[in-house]
């Protein structure tokens, strides 16, 4: 009988700690206030203007596009207005494929650590290859403007972001940007 109580006991601990854990994930998932989290984006003009990638927003959605009308890039700085992304969200042309909340969540948390990593110098790797470059973006809802982060750049110009979140960020990018393709 009294393995039988502990037994209860134990799963009374577990399933109390398990609620607890998902109620911060909601909590902190509802404390994400921008629309757009990351992008991943192929730019080449070699033999033609190409221009496709995909968009991921706080619900999970990975929205794709491919040579979108008036795409809105931002300035020299990054900087891109909370009108001009709701312009390229309306761009996009499908849901691609869906992130999990859970995963989701965990990445994002990852962006204002790479944000502090220092960018490489252009390395010249290609020609007529394009670029394709990777970001995660930071919301400043006082100015009401996203602000990109760059986590790696590879192709005519390879650019890396040396912060190990960035790295680890690129590295699941570059696994979701194949899921778009399948």
């Amino acid at each position: 009988m009294r393995w039988y109580l502990q037994l209860l006991g134990l799963a009374v601990v577990v399933s109390l700690f398990s609620g607890c854990q998902k109620e911060n994930i909601d909590t902190d998932l509802n404390e994400i206030d921008q629309e757009v989290l990351f992008q991943f984006e192929f730019i080449n003009h070699a033999w033609g203007d190409h221009h496709r990638g995909w968009l991921i927003d706080s619900s999970g959605n990975v929205l794709c596009y491919d040579a979108p009308e008036n795409w809105n890039f931002g300035d020299s700085e990054g900087i891109i207005t909370e009108s001009e992304m709701s312009g390229n969200l309306q761009a996009t042309s499908s849901v691609c494929t869906n992130v999990s909340t859970e995963e989701l969540l965990s990445r994002f948390q990852l962006i204002e650590g790479a944000s502090k990593g220092e960018l490489s110098d252009p390395v010249n790797e290609m020609y007529d290859a394009g670029v394709s470059a990777y970001f995660g973006f930071i919301y400043d809802p006082d100015k009401q403007v996203y602000k990109r982060v760059l986590l790696k750049q590879t192709g005519d110009f390879a650019i890396n972001n040396t912060s190990r979140e960035a790295i680890l960020l690129y590295h699941w990018l570059n696994q979701v940007d194949e899921e778009t393709r399948q």
